[in-house]
């Protein structure tokens, strides 16, 4: 009987992880009312996209929300499809981060376990307005999708390549080029990061053909041609520069290449300064902690001693002098340095810890790189910071896997690890679905006295401005009605609810 329960557990315990995932999700996907830009929305067809493509965004998602998403929002069948797509961006983001599935293992549970506490936690991102907002949803998280399926036929390659399994013999080349064309254009048409996918991919060209002489397939050139082609797509269309016009009409900064390109050489430094300055500190703390601990960790569990320790605990006071008193795009620069560095020193003696030493210097670039493409707008959205979650959730899960491997024969440490991360896991989730349903209860609040001054004769209706305040950080990021009555979105909320003004206060 034992046996046959652990059998059991064996062949369908991630699956039932992921089952739990899923009913989460559709729980936050079905309370949430609709609200915002998807406030009033009908099924707008292809004339909705087209002209959205010609006069403000150009990105699939945003084509796909106004031509159907928004409509679809208001269905029943909105919340099982959008909690089917997170769930699956959840597990591509452990199988890109691992190039596996997750086994039925301490290890990859408690992983996947700080996962879901990463993404509902983490203040650099807002999961609500990506996981369950429809208007956000189709903008990022089904960019992520396909921006993911993208990726997963290269890290791969790449996994194969720095495993060195010479005898590996490459098969379906034909569709994964068809499905590369196919994905690629996609993922590059769904967001304007795609060029930094496509500089990053001629770096690992770079490093393929010239640390490991390498020659690379048609296949992975396709891939790259097909996401710049779908990034073209989108950075030429019409409704990009109208938008610019309309931003810029707001007060907004908007700095085009060519503006870029004929600053002066001073200005050009504080514009990039300035552009690392102004996302959230909370990130560089994240790196920072993430970096300083596996620093410790390396230097503890690997063979201890006095002068490693004293070393890392140098190397962690100056970084945290710079990020403090410098600008952190030096920060940034310094802590990659340092992992490299560090992988340099432990080549060697360590070869695991060099090679995550490696990965934590790679995925900091990204980060570096992410933020840099961010030069030519002012402001960023948290729900357009999603590959800083991504990032740095890969340096969480390096640093846990480093120790879960360094303790493989402790259970007792593996358990007690999986005990904080479910204990850990079960307190986040049970404040954010406690906080989405109060948010829920509070909206049918506001319907029903909605409801009540209309049949009172009021048309100029007032309701508490507490409805769209929420004690979760990261509950959405939209744009919510306020006093002014004459404005969006307070105008989307009066035409919606068959009022002649409709005021939060």
């Amino acid at each position: 009987m034992q046996s046959s329960k652990s059998n059991f557990l064996k062949t369908y315990g991630v699956f039932i992880f992921f089952i739990g995932v899923f009913v989460f999700l559709y729980f936050l996907n079905a309370i949430f009312p609709t609200q915002s830009d998807d406030m009033g929305a009908g099924f707008g067809g292809l004339t909705a996209a087209i002209n959205s493509y010609n006069n403000w965004n150009g990105r699939f998602g945003e084509l796909l929300r106004v031509s159907f998403g928004s409509y679809l929002a208001t269905t029943p069948f909105y919340a099982p499809i959008n909690a089917l797509v997170g769930t699956a961006v959840i597990f591509l983001i452990f199988l890109i981060t691992f190039a596996r599935k997750p086994d039925v293992s301490l290890k990859d549970f408690s992983i996947l376990l700080i996962l879901i506490v990463f993404l509902l936690f983490d203040e650099s991102f807002c999961f609500g307005a990506v996981f369950y907002w429809a208007a956000g949803s189709f903008n990022h998280l089904w960019a992520w999708l396909l921006i993911l399926l993208w990726v997963l036929p290269y890290r791969f390659y790449w996994h194969r390549i720095i495993t060195n399994k010479s005898n590996y013999i490459e098969t379906n080349k034909i569709l994964k080029t068809i499905f590369l064309l196919f994905i690629g254009f996609l993922a590059g048409w769904s967001t304007e990061f795609g060029v930094v996918f496509i500089f990053l991919q001629f770096c690992l060209i770079l490093y393929a053909y010239i640390v490991h002489k390498q020659h690379l397939p048609m296949w992975y050139f396709i891939g790259i041609i097909s996401m710049t082609a779908g990034w073209l797509f989108l950075y030429t269309c019409p409704g990009i520069q109208k938008r610019i016009l309309a931003l810029l009409s707001y007060g907004e900064e908007y700095l085009s290449i060519s503006e870029i390109i004929r600053m002066p050489f001073k200005l050009f430094i504080k514009t990039i300064i300035h552009t690392y300055e102004r996302k959230t500190r909370w990130l560089y703390y994240e790196n920072y902690a993430l970096l300083t601990s596996f620093l410790l960790v390396s230097s503890i569990l690997d063979v201890p001693s006095l002068k490693k320790t004293v070393r890392a605990f140098g190397i962690i006071i100056f970084i945290g002098i710079i990020l403090k008193y410098l600008p952190r795009s030096v920060f940034l620069i310094s802590a990659i340095c340092v992992a490299l560095l560090y992988a340099y020193i432990l080549r060697h003696k360590n070869n695991n810890a060099a090679w995550l030493f490696f990965i934590i210097g790679c995925v900091l670039f990204s980060e570096l790189v992410f933020i840099g493409a961010t030069i030519q707008v002012y402001y960023m959205p948290r729900r357009a910071g999603f590959q800083y979650s991504i990032l740095n959730f890969i340096l969480i899960a390096i640093v846990m896997d480093y120790c879960f491997e360094a303790f493989k024969s402790n259970f007792k440490v593996k358990l007690s690890a999986f005990t904080f991360c479910a204990l850990l896991n079960l307190s986040i989730i049970s404040f954010v679905s406690w906080e989405c349903y109060s948010m829920y209860l509070k909206w049918r609040k506001m319907e029903q006295s909605i409801e009540l001054q209309k049949r009172n004769g009021i048309r100029d209706v007032i309701v508490d401005k507490a409805t769209f305040e929420s004690k979760y950080w990261s509950y959405g990021e939209w744009s919510n009605p306020d006093e002014n009555f004459n404005e969006w979105p307070n105008t989307s909320y009066a035409r919606v609810y068959g009022v002649d003004t409709f005021t939060a206060k």
